[in-house]
């Protein structure tokens, strides 16, 4: 079944990805709303290339993942029972009733620490919105880090959702969380609604039969 359901995702990765370039195609205009976020993910790519690259399970990559099933897991009413995490080890998150693949997965698309400081967005002075960008970036890069590092064939949350699913409906969601980052940043919120219905627009001219007529 989760075969099929991948196979049926694929065209919302082709559709979506096709709607993020749009977006992106937009971002020169919006340089200034998002300059200092840029640069924080490439301090931040530069730190982890240069000190932690090699690092087997960087102790924050791991407690993020761990905190991320966690904060899923809430938000669909789990107790939790148990939380691990061990520094080049891994971790560990119990929890009751039993899990879903949304919980699974959830640490390889949403960027917990950025999504927690994009909703103090408005409380922020304008003062320091550029310090407040630059950090944002940093918590950006560091989920993007994370993902690369973290998303391989053998890990097991993969296997408990199932290693063809867990690609395509990561690689889904991600193009979708950072699209919307942006669209936040930008504050062009017609543009929101436009890069959801493009989305589906797209969508049905990948997956439509009827032969598009030649031009006279």
């Amino acid at each position: 079944m989760k075969t099929i359901i991948s196979i049926l995702l694929i065209p919302f990765v082709i559709s979506y990805f096709a709607s993020s370039v749009q977006v992106f195609t937009h971002l020169p205009y919006y340089w200034d709303k998002i300059d200092f976020f840029v640069f924080g993910i490439l301090l931040y790519s530069l730190i982890y290339m240069i000190f932690f690259r090699k690092s087997i399970a960087p102790f924050w990559f791991i407690f993020s993942h761990e905190l991320t099933h966690l904060l899923f897991a809430i938000l669909m009413f789990r107790r939790p029972q148990t939380f691990i995490v061990e520094s080049n080890m891994g971790g560990f998150i119990g929890f009751r009733p039993g899990g879903n693949f949304l919980i699974t997965l959830a640490p390889y698309f949403f960027p917990t620490f950025t999504f927690i400081l994009l909703l103090l967005k408005p409380a922020v002075n304008r003062w320091y919105y550029e310090y407040y960008l630059f950090i944002l970036g940093f918590t950006y890069a560091f989920h993007a880090w994370m993902f690369l590092k973290h998303s391989r064939p053998w890990q097991q949350d993969f296997h408990d959702a199932g290693i063809f699913f867990s690609f395509v409906f990561v690689l889904l969601m991600n193009i979708v969380m950072t699209t919307i980052i942006f669209i936040v940043l930008m504050e062009n919120w017609s543009m929101a609604w436009l890069y959801l219905k493009e989305g589906v627009t797209n969508l049905y001219l990948i997956i439509r039969t009827d032969p598009v007529p030649l031009p006279r």
